[in-house]
């Protein structure tokens, strides 16, 4: 091959390989995100972060009630094999009871050495946040206050980080028994 021959070959390929490239990526958005599921309890809608949540599950058809326990601890129930405590979340904050419909769910947490299940209103999905989203100031009153850890400004309201460790560690929480 001579060498103008080789030469034409080379440019050959070259165009071939502009032609036939990827584009390069695009710039990737480096900001810091938070993730959270959205939950109902009442009236209000929370947020608590996904990392805190082990699992979402539909409410079981069998709760065994256990004695001598508080009101707002609803039972067990077996879920594959395994008890789980059942806390009606609600009821525990003094806020009312959760009614059990086809929209209520489960939220097991798993913090420690503690594993619950929070019995919900109704769960609405994954939220994404930048951390330039998080709120300034945050309202909150009741029980639920002191569990608050912040907000994030969302579709003109605010939705309230509920902070699951903070719950988890509670003394009141963790004393079920009468």
């Amino acid at each position: 091959m001579t060498e103008n021959a080789a030469l034409s070959e080379l440019n050959t390929i070259a165009a071939r390989c502009v032609a036939n490239a990827s584009p390069l990526p695009q710039q990737i958005d480096t900001r810091p995100v938070w993730e959270g599921v959205v939950f109902v309890l009442g009236e209000e809608r929370f947020i608590a972060s996904v990392s805190e949540i082990r699992e979402l599950l539909t409410l079981p058809e069998s709760i065994t009630r256990v004695p001598g326990t508080r009101p707002w601890m609803m039972g067990v129930a077996n879920i594959r094999g395994d008890l789980l405590p059942i806390v009606d979340l609600q009821r525990y904050l003094e806020s009312g009871t959760t009614a059990a419909g086809r929209r209520s769910r489960i939220m097991v947490i798993e913090i420690n050495d503690l594993r619950v299940g929070l019995h919900v209103e109704d769960v609405l999905g994954l939220r994404t946040f930048y951390e330039a989203q998080r709120a300034r100031a945050v309202m909150a009153e009741g029980e639920t206050e002191k569990y608050v850890n912040g907000a994030f400004e969302a579709d003109e309201q605010q939705l309230k980080v509920f902070d699951m460790h903070l719950l988890a560690v509670d003394e009141r929480f963790q004393s079920a028994a009468h």
